[in-house]
């Protein structure tokens, strides 16, 4: 036993001596540092203590050891907890960042638009990982100041986070996938320059601390590692741009947003009948349900980040416990394996020789100006002879005459004809907006399959028009009173049925309260309605001179769409309202400045500097040229 303890002794210094006392180089950096001296105590024994543990000195070292791993267990977990809801409000910071807006002019559409300031890479790769890695920084610049040594808080943190972040989070995300599933990258371009620089930030590391000047980061070094930094950032920039070759992007699919128009929806729900509709008639809340699953937008890393520290301390969730995306899947996988067994009971019929008549499909999905709709009935088995079949259509939500025209009649197949159609013709409500409806076709008598129900479902096609602003800027001269301006939206291409949109103010370089009233509200169109309008109060602006801007935003359409040529896109509508300062003041207000600005000149002569003020006090006169010309008697009286 004391051979094993001279040896590790021995070892202990021998490191300590090649590392701390190691000679340092001529423009070197850090190096390392902190590793244990002979007979020091270690940090959980009387004498010795870390940063801030132990509170209470060595008294609190002679606790019982399960006592206290107990107390700091508990204030290592209240840190992180503290940690979390910071950095809760520190993702709505980085929210409230990225959206700013600024006003751009777009060459393709001849006019200026609105656009955000920040590429989502971009926010990520900076704010984003400030945020996320702040403790970390933080815990390093603690470890190595003031001597610029590696200690047990040092660069490590930063090393082991990055490691904890390539290895465990990535087996995580691809352990977490149930079996037989599968996911897939959707942004491969952006996936791959930040795969490389993570695998390329270890080899660096290892060229900086084992090649070019073992154990030590000179200054050339860190300079380059932060260089690679903001190659970085360029990289993934052209990459989510598409500028780099093999990174481009397919135009962008449908997905499910509260801005998705009537037509993306209409098109949506027809792949999704066609997708899960084989066997089953879909109800309006499965297609909503499988519609989210296949068309998922995602939520962003802020949201759930925020959720998941709201989860943890108790705060008000963002995110549902079970979302319509998962609920979809479950739904999804259900009618999936629903029409794998009845694929087999199909094939069993026929195999043996079964005849029966039954329809091709079970579901059809018509725009209403389709106007006939043909409906395929096909015999199972070859007939001996005439078999006949009897049908008539039967009402949905839509109604007969109303929506479509009945029809009842009888199929005949035979040896030489196994297929039949039946015809329905469709009306269509010209001027009213309508709901998706749908009707049924049933096939009565004769020999009939599994699938003797047809179900048509009709979806509605009159436009409700686009929503756009009357005018997309507009000036107002600043003035000594409030001025309401009056904000007209207009509906055009169509006011089939009653439509709404929201609209609100948002802040430019004019701010809320001081330049103009908030507001914000529901706008609603009836029926008909081309136009709506609402005001907007800019407040009373005492400035000499420049411009300030803020926004008027319209979202969350229902019914309707946004005008796509318009500033805002599809997804929102913007008008810039600009304040301009008044020019008819001017010529008063510079005559004011010049007589206010001579009067601070009077006053600046007479107390140009503090060491004339304590002169001019000591001094008669002021001064001690002016004293010895002075009657003292004078001053005095």
């Amino acid at each position: 036993q004391d051979l094993l303890r001279r040896a590790r002794v021995l070892c202990t210094r021998d490191l300590r001596d090649r590392c701390v006392f190691a000679p340092r180089r001529a423009g070197s950096g850090m190096v390392c540092d902190g590793l244990p001296g002979e007979g020091d105590p270690s940090i959980c024994t009387v004498g010795g203590g870390g940063l801030l543990l132990p509170l209470g000195g060595d008294a609190e070292q002679q606790w019982p050891k399960e006592v206290r791993i107990v107390l700091y267990l508990a204030g290592l977990l209240w840190c992180f907890m503290g940690v979390a809801i910071i950095a809760d409000v520190f993702m709505g910071a980085i929210e409230k960042i990225t959206s700013r807006k600024i006003l751009i002019h777009d060459k393709s559409l001849g006019k200026k638009r609105t656009a955000t300031v920040w590429n989502p890479t971009v926010a990520n790769l900076t704010l984003m990982a400030l945020g996320s890695s702040a403790p970390e920084i933080l815990l390093n610049v603690i470890g190595i100041f003031p001597t610029f040594q590696a200690g047990a808080l040092g660069p490590s943190t930063i090393v082991g986070s990055a490691a904890f972040n390539l290895l465990c989070i990535a087996a995580v995300c691809v352990i977490s996938i149930p079996g037989g599933e599968v996911r897939y990258i959707k942004d491969l371009g952006v996936y791959s320059v930040t795969a490389f620089f993570s695998v390329f930030a270890y080899l660096w590391l290892l060229v900086i601390l084992l090649g070019t000047s073992p154990d030590v980061v000179e200054t050339w070094e860190g300079v380059v590692t932060f260089a690679f930094f903001w190659l970085l950032v360029i990289f993934a920039f052209g990459a989510d741009k598409g500028w780099i070759p093999g990174t481009e992007k397919p135009p962008p699919g449908f997905t499910v947003q509260p801005e998705s128009s009537k037509e993306e929806l209409s098109v949506m729900e027809i792949k999704v009948r066609q997708m899960y509709g084989k066997y089953t008639n879909l109800t309006p809340e499965q297609v909503r349900l499988l519609m989210e699953y296949e068309f998922y937008a995602p939520h962003s890393r802020a949201k759930h980040r925020v959720n998941a520290t709201r989860l943890l301390s108790g705060g008000k969730k963002i995110l549902a416990a079970k979302s319509s995306y998962e609920a979809g899947m479950e739904l999804a996988k259900e009618l999936q394996s629903k029409d794998k067994e009845m694929d087999a009971k199909q094939s069993a019929n026929g195999a043996r020789d079964c005849v029966v008549a039954q329809f091709e499909a079970l579901n059809y999905n018509v725009l209403e100006s389709v106007g006939e709709v043909t409906i395929k009935v096909r015999c199972v088995g070859v007939p001996t002879g005439e078999t006949e079949v009897k049908y008539a259509t039967r009402d949905g939500s839509a109604k007969a005459i109303d929506d479509y025209e009945p029809v009842e009649g009888t199929l005949r197949f035979s040896p030489d004809k196994l297929e039949e159609e039946i015809s329905v013709k469709i009306v269509e409500s010209k001027g009213a907006t309508e709901d998706t409806e749908e009707f049924y076709v049933d096939l009565l008598s004769g020999p009939l399959g599994m699938r003797k129900t047809v179900t048509v479902v009709i979806i509605d096609e009159d436009h409700p028009g686009e929503l756009h602003f009357e005018n997309e800027q507009i000036e107002v001269k600043g003035c000594e009173k409030d001025i309401v301006v009056p904000i007209t939206v207009v509906r055009s291409r169509g006011s089939s049925g009653v439509v709404s949109c929201k609209y609100c103010t948002d802040e430019g370089s004019a701010k809320e309260g001081a330049d103009f009233e908030k507001v914000e509200g529901v706008l609603t169109f009836a029926s008909g309605q081309q136009s709506a309008t609402f005001d907007v109060t800019v407040k009373a602006n005492y400035k000499f001179e420049g411009t300030e801007i803020f926004r008027v935003v319209l979202s969350d359409p229902e019914g309707a769409t946004f005008d796509a040529t318009t500033d805002g896109g599809s997804e929102s509508c913007i008008l810039t309202l600009i304040i301009l300062a008044d020019e008819s003041r001017k010529h008063g207000l510079n005559t004011l400045t010049n007589m206010v600005q001579v009067n601070w000149d009077s006053l600046e002569m007479g107390n140009a500097t503090y060491k004339e003020q304590i002169t001019s006090s000591i001094f008669c006169g002021g001064s001690l040229k002016a004293q010895k010309e002075s009657s003292w008697v004078v001053n005095w009286d």
